[in-house]
């Protein structure tokens, strides 16, 4: 979903303004940037058009740069539009890397499930058995809370990104900081009053898993997710890779672009934070959303349990066809039918990564620009350009 709600991020950039458009761009070589081409299969004339079209829009409404893969019976396409590095005059390509804000949650999700499934925990185990004094004496509802709820935000445990993380965003004194010092954040606030998303949920995942493994948290990731399904192209923001695309944002829509990127590695990045902290291409999230349900990486009882909701009444969180909260995905209503993603968004990235089962149709969307206008067709009619 969202590691800060839009409105916050629409303040935070424009006050950003006049100090982002006095740094001093950083020209790299083009190679920098390359990476290995993605082969398209699709045979689909009509729906290849869509495609295209979809990335021409997002282009029109400010995206600088972006990436887009749907996978569907008819074959793979991808394509690409826009600049991956304005000063260095890189154009963007389909296999390009992005920062892919809280998607980076199902990766922490499918770790703790595979971990379910090697019967070192279980979904309904307390997470208090596996966290220590402090944590257990210092955050809300952990003594009452099971694996399962941090996983479908039904903790009510608090978020740590609130009012005083808003503000330290906005002054510029936000910095890199482990899984632990956010947590510090919550530390003696009441629990919420109802259903949240919290990205608290996800640091305590990573926890509990390091822990268990006596590992740090993105280790256990990298052992559990990425090297099983040979994820040549995704990783932990701590070893951030020289070829990860700027930020860019374009406030207005209006084409006046700033360069973010300063700004994204003030925060982005620090130790274990499972919550935002990877970082991918199209195809590697094409090929890990894939994996959930083929009955190999997840056996086919674990993808059941992944799909099972809350049943809980969670607000309106600008996710078009929400309907709840499964196991570290969201299910969606649309006219094509039930569906499942996740969305993602930390400075100037932006993320969509969603699965429709009856048409067994993905796709993926990777955007490194700000933009009110492209917020405002995710919402809308989006799905519409898959089919």
């Amino acid at each position: 979903m969202k590691t800060m709600h839009y409105k916050i991020v629409l303040i935070l950039l424009l006050l950003l303004m006049i100090l982002l458009f006095c740094q001093n761009p950083t020209i790299v070589p083009p190679s920098t940037y390359d990476c290995d081409p993605i082969a398209n299969t699709m045979n689909d004339s009509t729906l290849i058009k869509k495609l295209q079209q979809l990335l021409n829009r997002l282009y029109d409404l400010g995206t600088v740069g972006a990436s887009l893969m749907v996978v569907n019976q008819s074959g793979t396409w991808t394509g690409a539009i826009g600049m991956a590095d304005i000063p260095s005059n890189v154009l963007m390509k389909p296999g390009n890397l992005y920062r892919i804000g809280s998607i980076s949650k199902l990766f922490t999700v499918a770790a703790v499930l595979r971990l379910c499934m090697q019967k070192k925990l279980s979904l309904d185990d307390s997470i208090d058995q596996y966290l220590d004094k402090e944590i257990i004496k210092n955050i809300a509802n952990v003594n009452i809370v099971t694996i399962r709820q941090l996983m479908n935000h039904t903790s009510k445990i608090p978020n740590y990104t609130d009012a005083k993380y808003t503000m330290e965003c906005l002054n510029l004194s936000v910095k890199k900081e482990t899984a632990r010092q956010k947590l510090k954040r919550v530390y003696r606030k009441k629990g919420l009053d109802n259903y949240e998303y919290s990205n608290s949920n996800t640091l305590l995942l990573g926890i509990i898993i390091s822990r268990i493994e006596s590992k740090p948290a993105f280790t256990v990731i990298k052992e559990q997710v990425f090297q099983p399904l040979e994820l040549k192209n995704t990783y932990v923001a701590t070893e951030e890779p020289s070829g990860l695309v700027c930020a860019y944002s374009n406030f207005y829509g209006n084409g006046k672009i700033i360069d973010v990127s300063f700004y994204d590695r003030l925060g982005a990045g620090g130790k274990d934070n499972t919550d935002n902290g990877i970082i991918s291409n199209v195809q590697d999230l094409i090929t890990f959303f894939q994996s959930l349900s083929d009955g190999m990486f997840l056996d086919s009882t674990t993808w059941i349990e992944m799909q099972k909701t809350s049943g809980k009444h969670f607000p309106n969180n600008e996710i078009p066809g929400f309907i709840d909260f499964c196991l570290g995905i969201s299910l969606l209503e649309t006219k094509y039918g039930p569906a499942f993603g996740h969305w993602g968004n930390i400075y100037g990235f932006n993320a969509m990564l969603v699965f429709f089962p009856n048409s067994n149709t993905y796709a993926v969307i990777l955007i490194n620009t700000f933009s009110e206008a492209v917020r405002l067709l995710f919402q809308a009619e989006i799905y519409d350009y898959f089919f």
